[in-house]
């Protein structure tokens, strides 16, 4: 009688929600160390905004206009726009590798998906700001603040989510992305128009909190808030999220709509903070809780809206870490099994 190893198959482990917490704690972890690193290394970026300028001014060259490029400053017609970090595809990117980086697969496939990401995220970055930078000169200042908005916050964080998806169905399966992110855009984009209209009493909501808040620490002090901009950017992150969740399962329960509503306060109040740091910034002139400030900021546009999305929509977060998605089959070689023979 001669024994042999054979290999076992091990059945799936079905993903259970908290594999799907362990996932975003992952991603939420990678994708907040990327963005205080980038704050921290701020000053380095300079090559990399002149470097966009100048790709931005080749990009409009070839489209037969006569742009000026000077250090990070683009020139078309008389209108100049700057370009600074935020204009670059660094906060996209990041948030994008994070995702990437809190899934289990291999390094080719994770090397793969890093680059391959970043080169479509930066491709589209910089037809987003030449767009932008050609109708500058021909549109009101609005409606360039309205398209850059829309382009900046909507279409490359939609990317973004795009570009996730997409990578997790090539690692490891999963429902296919194009209906929920056609689904998706078509939402956001119908939430935009109204929050375009309605973003600066949702900000005059949240500075009078802040207001109250102010003069309960600092009785009879009175803190003034101006609201010079028409459109508040950083507070798309409402619609965007609505749209996400919408695309999604929807709202099909009280419960999950409860569970909406709070992810929307969390937002709010997280504006709320964002408000807070920026009145210490100016009002106060501390200068020191400049590192913070941007922190909430960037954490609040890229990292929170994904991340309640992700939370609500397990789908997503709980296959990434389920054990069936780094390989279902394994060899176990201390198994034997008698082979009889004939």
């Amino acid at each position: 009688m001669q024994t042999s190893p054979i290999d076992i198959l091990q059945p799936s482990i079905p993903a259970t929600p908290a594999s799907g917490s362990r996932a975003s704690f992952r991603f939420a972890l990678l994708c907040t160390l990327f963005m205080l690193a980038a704050i921290w290394l701020e000053p380095l970026f300079a090559p990399l905004c002149r470097a966009t300028a100048a790709q931005v001014g080749t990009l409009l060259g070839l489209a037969g206009l006569a742009p000026k490029v000077h250090g990070s400053l683009v020139t078309l017609s008389g209108f100049t726009v700057r370009i600074v970090t935020e204009c670059s595809p660094l906060y996209a990117c990041l948030l994008y590798w994070a995702f990437v980086l809190a899934q289990p697969a291999s390094g080719v496939r994770t090397l793969a998906g890093l680059l391959l990401g970043a080169l479509v995220i930066t491709a589209a970055n910089l037809l987003r700001i030449s767009i932008v930078t050609a109708v500058g000169p021909v549109v009101p200042y609005f409606v360039f603040d309205v398209l850059h908005v829309y382009l900046g916050q909507v279409a490359m964080l939609m990317l973004v989510v795009a570009s996730a998806l997409v990578w997790s169905r090539w690692n490891t399966g999963g429902p296919a992305p194009l209906p929920f992110l056609l689904k998706a855009g078509i939402i956001a984009t119908a939430f935009f128009v109204p929050w375009v209209i309605i973003n600066r009493a949702y900000m005059a909501l949240l500075d009078s909190q802040v207001a109250h808040l102010f003069s309960w620490l600092y009785p009879g002090y009175r803190l003034l808030t101006p609201r010079p901009f028409a459109i508040y950017n950083h507070t798309f992150e409402v619609p965007f999220f609505l749209a996400l969740v919408m695309a999604g399962h929807g709202i099909q329960t009280w419960r999950r709509l409860a569970a909406v509503v709070g992810g929307v306060c969390l937002l709010a109040g997280w504006h709320i903070l964002f408000r807070i740091s920026h009145v210490v910034l100016s009002a106060m002139n501390v200068s020191e809780i400049m590192p913070l400030h941007q922190a909430i900021y960037l954490l609040g546009q890229f990292l929170l809206p994904f991340l309640l999305w992700l939370r609500l929509d397990g789908r997503y977060s709980r296959r990434i870490d389920s054990p069936s998605s780094a390989g279902a089959e394994a060899s176990c070689p201390d198994k034997l099994e008698p082979n009889r023979a004939p």
